[in-house]
């Protein structure tokens, strides 16, 4: 199921973020979440569902922060992945820093689940909530699982491209038409 970030969730994000995962584009999120959360959790769980401000690119960059949604996936486990859309009001375009509306990953100890697919599915009735009709997601163009889950809920590959500000990997481009 996709869940807010809770505080009864808390500790079994943690443990996840304790086991190794990494839950975003950068490599020490993990790290920056264990120490926020050890601080103050609720402070924690509010820097989640911020909006507004800036963030920072891999490449160590800022740029402002679009509206978005952060939902855990949750199982009897607890945590094991999360997704996050993002969006400008009242259109489908994206900046030009933002690889899509959608990001995902899920727990290593628990790819190959269908965990992943299941998430973008339930999301995209929140894209159409928010007047979306049609949003766009990028993948390394070496995941293989990335495209499936992608293509699984509709997804029509419109490019290939590089993303300097987010590592060397070839990336491709999916588009989901919502408006069927």
């Amino acid at each position: 199921t996709l869940q807010r970030p809770s505080m009864g969730l808390l500790a079994s994000y943690a443990k996840a973020l304790e086991a190794g995962w990494v839950p975003g584009t950068v490599d020490n999120v993990g790290k920056d979440h264990l120490a926020r959360i050890a601080k103050d959790p609720a402070a924690f769980l509010a820097y989640l569902e911020q909006q507004g401000g800036n963030f920072r690119l891999p490449d160590g960059s800022e740029k402002p922060r679009l509206p978005q949604v952060l939902f855990w996936m949750v199982d009897d486990d607890g945590v094991c992945g999360r997704i996050t859309m993002r969006w400008q009001p009242g259109t489908n375009d994206l900046p030009d820093y933002t690889l899509g509306h959608i990001s995902y990953s899920v727990v290593p100890w628990k790819l190959g689940r269908g965990y992943a697919t299941q998430a973008l599915e339930q999301i995209l009735d929140v894209a159409r909530d928010k007047g979306l009709t049609q949003i766009q997601i990028a993948t390394e163009a070496d995941n293989p699982a990335a495209r499936r889950v992608i293509e699984w809920n509709g997804g029509e590959l419109v490019e290939k491209f590089e993303a300097p500000s987010y590592g060397r990997s070839a990336r491709l481009r999916y588009v989901i038409d919502l408006s069927d």
